[in-house]
């Protein structure tokens, strides 16, 4: 049977002025990682960015053939210049 109690109910963090006095250190015990740590900060008003990903979400200028390669031979024949 699983617990219904939240990660920071579990820890003994019951209230929000318990969570606001809560050490980076205990929480990121309670979120088992990072997560803890980063959620401190932002919670102490700390402006975050998110981590960036190994792998990038949109093609940038140097995948983009050129216009005259853009056909169904100049992709494939730019294929083998990867």
């Amino acid at each position: 049977m699983t617990s219904s109690r939240s990660a920071p109910d579990s820890a003994g963090i019951l209230t929000v002025a318990q969570l606001w006095n809560a050490t980076p250190f205990q929480l990121r015990r309670v979120w088992g990682g990072i997560n803890g740590v980063l959620f401190h900060q932002m919670l102490h008003g700390v402006d975050i960015q998110p981590p960036s990903s190994r792998f990038s979400k949109s093609i940038g200028h140097q995948h983009v053939l050129e216009p005259e390669l853009r056909t169904k031979k100049g992709a494939h024949d730019s294929r083998s210049i990867c």
